[in-house]
């Protein structure tokens, strides 16, 4: 497929929700250049968010901690760019590891490569956690300079096509 100068930029986590996003992106950008983004965060900004007695954290390696987790990050980005050359896209895998917040990460990386989108699952969780947590695609959505795609899950969508039918 000819490159269509498009550049998508797709986030991706391993899951459910973020293969549904790859198969969605590519039908909607056939032929797109795709940089297929995991974020991993740093053990230090880990532990800034879930503070550790100083005797747990003294001894712990986190550059080999931070290595381990940028391999694992690498393989499921690769993955990904996998999953997204399947689906018609001409893909990239990336992984970057952050000393800030996932969805901040992915600001960045969409900056760098200039996307002109943004890709990203969203598993449509609802309630207090979302409310004072957010979810990864809302920072997205919130934050971003650009447009941003969020896929619903499949099953919620679904259920949402059902229940507006039902009522009709």
């Amino acid at each position: 497929m000819a490159d269509t100068g498009v550049r998508v930029l797709i986030c991706y986590d391993g899951s459910e929700h973020a293969k549904h996003a790859i198969e969605g992106a590519g039908k909607l950008f056939p032929g797109a250049s795709a940089t297929v983004l995991y974020v991993t965060e740093s053990l230090a900004h880990m532990l800034q968010r879930y503070p550790s007695p100083d005797s747990f954290v003294g001894d712990i390696p986190f550059e080999s901690v931070d290595a381990t987790n940028a391999e694992v990050g690498s393989s499921v980005a690769d993955e990904g760019a996998a999953l997204a050359t399947k689906a018609g896209m001409t893909a990239v895998a990336r992984c970057v590891t952050s000393d800030d917040s996932a969805w901040n990460a992915a600001l960045v990386a969409a900056d760098e490569i200039d996307a002109h989108v943004i890709v990203a699952g969203d598993r449509g969780r609802s309630g207090v956690r979302e409310l004072v947590r957010g979810g990864f695609s809302r920072h997205l959505l919130q934050h971003s300079n650009r447009p941003v795609l969020a896929l619903p899950d499949p099953e919620l969508a679904h259920a949402r096509r059902k229940a507006t039918h039902s009522s009709e």
